[in-house]
């Protein structure tokens, strides 16, 4: 996400001045698996961008997440809402 702000640093650019396989920084960019602190300073000197700056990220995406899941469980108590609005209005029963 950070590396798009920067599009002219493509993954070879961001993997060689962060002295990584090209391969290794594409898999963290998908989320596959973990990386280090050291990694991610690696990779944040590479585009230009601070750790403190990273850190941020992480956490906007964070709470992004946890809005997304908690919308997705009132979608679903609303959904029972409905059925049972429906059962007490005559509806029928599954």
């Amino acid at each position: 996400m950070l590396r798009e702000r920067h599009e002219h640093l493509t993954p070879a650019i961001v993997a060689k001045r962060a002295e990584l396989d090209v391969r290794t920084l594409e898999r963290i960019e998908k989320g596959e698996g973990e990386t280090t602190w050291n990694t991610a300073r690696w990779i944040a000197e590479a585009i230009g961008v601070s750790m403190k700056e990273v850190s941020e990220l992480e956490e906007a995406l964070r709470r992004e997440e946890e809005q997304e899941a908690q919308s997705e469980g009132r979608l679903v108590e609303s959904e029972g809402v409905n059925d049972e609005s429906a059962d007490s209005a005559g509806g029928e029963n599954p």
